[in-house]
């Protein structure tokens, strides 16, 4: 309210009335242009990509061996991966239970300081 008031008393420092008058025609019609109507529809959806042509069915199940190999290989693979990744951290989990107390604690300030090493201004 205040912002409009003020606004108004410099316009008419600056503007006639004329020309004040025409300003606020324009800024109402602006107003009423920018808000949509319920009344137009909204405009089509445009499709993205092209439909695709109908595969046969002899494509359709070579595509779908192809999905199921692929499958299993990353299956098999996967699993390799995170039994060895299992393992070693067993076996450093292991190499840390065998250390003493007091070094286990300057290891973990060692690489608390390499993580989050301190800033200048701390």
């Amino acid at each position: 309210m205040m912002k409009k008031t003020v606004s108004n008393a410099l316009l008419s420092l600056f503007m006639d009335k004329s020309a004040r008058e025409k300003l606020n025609r324009v800024k109402t019609s602006a107003r009423t242009s920018s808000t949509p109507s319920l009344s137009t529809p909204p405009p089509p959806r445009v499709p993205t990509a092209p439909p695709r042509p109908p595969a046969t069915d002899d494509a359709h199940a070579h595509l779908d061996e192809k999905l199921e190999n692929a499958k299993r290989t990353l299956t098999s693979d996967r699993r390799a991966l995170i039994r060895s990744a299992l393992k070693i951290q067993r076996d450093q989990a292991k190499m840390l239970n065998e250390i003493d107390a007091e070094d286990r604690d300057r290891l973990r300030a060692i690489a608390l300081s390499r993580l989050a090493p301190h800033r200048k201004g701390d």
